[in-house]
């Protein structure tokens, strides 16, 4: 990787509000870039007319600097001990729930006035919402930073060919391909996806995942056996897509409906997985309760399945191809910002894959992992396409983009890295 680095999608939007006095706070799972990011803003702040004594960094990860933040009257003191004659002092804080209420902490700062702009980083959502959010009401602006998307994986090798493929050039969508498939199985994680080769992306991918649950789950969420935990992380991944049989698992692992319930809400808490619950209208045939689970990132749901062995098979030869494409396109949903996300099944097996509500519309969304020569309309979406006749579908494969009317519906088919565009320009 070299000294090259990921210009995140989202880093003008987050540089932009280091300027305002609200305290930033970037919340988002381990190791997707968190760090970096901030490291980046001290590097633009101090190319401007800032001092480097004005920006300071803290990990509290680091036993050092954790130490300092264990008293509030420390970091006023330290922050008063370096006020600049001009201009402000820059704080930026790692892993800020490493604190005891933290939210508390950073509120008690703040309403001191003092010329300090903060900027912090949590790896949990749980700690983020209900210790920082809730107690920093009208003082803090949340960002959320997930793994890589596949055009910001894509963009660091080649600035120009997402968009060009997006586009429909035949020669961008040819080298597109290899990244498509690398990003299906190991998804987004910097740390995995600029190793070198498949075999050297596992190791990584383990440590990941090993450090999720040691550190998250073990240390902060107190799970008391990490060995179940995993076991059922293993359960989940490979009902990616369908819905949660909450009975089915706490049998197969003889624990607790209610263990399995706080272990799916410990894995939304900590950005591992989401549920999507299901679209329903005024039929009665439609499934109203079943939320299903996807992962945020592919390469972690595949780890999760298959351990070391996740890379014995390409992406178009694995048996749950589908799956995946299916997991990736929800990723690429949420990272999109397009969170009003759920899924259409009927009790008599009539489904469509993703329902996106955007601009007042809802957006069918029909994953294939396969192509075709001429277009094609599963009975499924068919049937959801007669009971609602939305303006527009979508059907999410590899064979060529084609659009068609479908009782009053215009149904493009996209390949996988073209729907986020499409969507955006609606």
């Amino acid at each position: 990787m070299g000294k090259k680095l990921v210009l995140r999608d989202q880093f003008s939007q987050i540089r932009s509000h280091v300027n305002e006095s609200e305290i930033t706070v970037i919340t988002g799972p381990r190791q997707v870039g968190k760090t970096t990011l901030i490291r980046q803003i001290m590097e633009d702040i101090g190319g401007g007319k800032t001092p480097p004594a004005n920006i300071n960094y803290f990990n509290l990860d680091v036993s050092q600097d954790h130490q300092l933040f264990l008293r509030q009257e420390n970091v006023v003191s330290f922050i008063k001990n370096r006020i600049p004659k001009k201009g402000k002092l820059y704080v930026f804080i790692d892993e800020i729930q490493r604190i005891p209420n933290p939210g508390i902490f950073l509120k008690g700062i703040y309403d001191l006035s003092l010329p300090v702009k903060m900027v912090v980083t949590g790896s949990s959502s749980l700690e983020i919402r209900s210790k920082i959010a809730e107690s920093l009401t009208g003082r803090k602006r949340l960002f959320t930073m997930y793994p890589l998307s596949l055009k910001e994986y894509v963009s660091y090798f080649d600035a120009n060919l997402y968009a060009l493929a997006v586009k429909g050039d035949a020669h961008a969508q040819a080298s597109m391909s290899h990244y498509v498939d690398d990003f299906l199985l190991y998804g987004g994680y910097p740390k995995v996806l600029f190793e070198s080769g498949g075999s050297e992306r596992i190791l990584p991918l383990e440590e990941i995942f090993t450090s999720y649950i040691d550190k998250d789950i073990v240390g902060l969420l107190r799970v008391r056996d990490p060995y179940v935990f995993t076991k059922f992380v293993q359960i989940l991944s490979e009902e990616t897509g369908n819905p949660v049989n909450i009975k089915g698992m706490s049998e197969e692992l003889h624990i607790k409906d209610d263990t399995i319930r706080k272990y799916i809400t410990s894995l939304e808490q900590t950005f591992i997985i989401r549920r999507v619950p299901p679209f329903f209208g005024s039929t009665r045939t439609e499934i109203r309760k079943m939320p299903k689970v996807y992962f945020f990132d592919n390469g972690i749901r595949n780890y999760a399945k298959d351990g070391k062995d996740m890379s014995e098979n390409a992406y178009r030869n694995r048996k749950d191809a589908g799956f995946l494409l299916e997991n990736f396109i929800f990723s690429e949903l949420v990272k999109a910002g397009m969170d009003d996300i759920r899924y259409w099944r009927t009790k008599y097996g009539a489904e469509v894959d993703f329902i996106v509500h955007k601009k007042g519309m809802d957006i069918p969304i029909e994953i294939k992992a396969t192509s075709s020569h001429k277009p094609d309309v599963s009975r499924g979406f068919y049937s959801h396409l007669t009971t609602y006749t939305p303006k527009y579908a979508v059907i999410v494969s590899f064979s060529k983009h084609d659009t068609v009317k479908v009782h009053g519906t215009e149904v493009h088919y996209l390949q996988p890295y073209q729907l986020i565009q499409f969507l955006i320009q609606l």
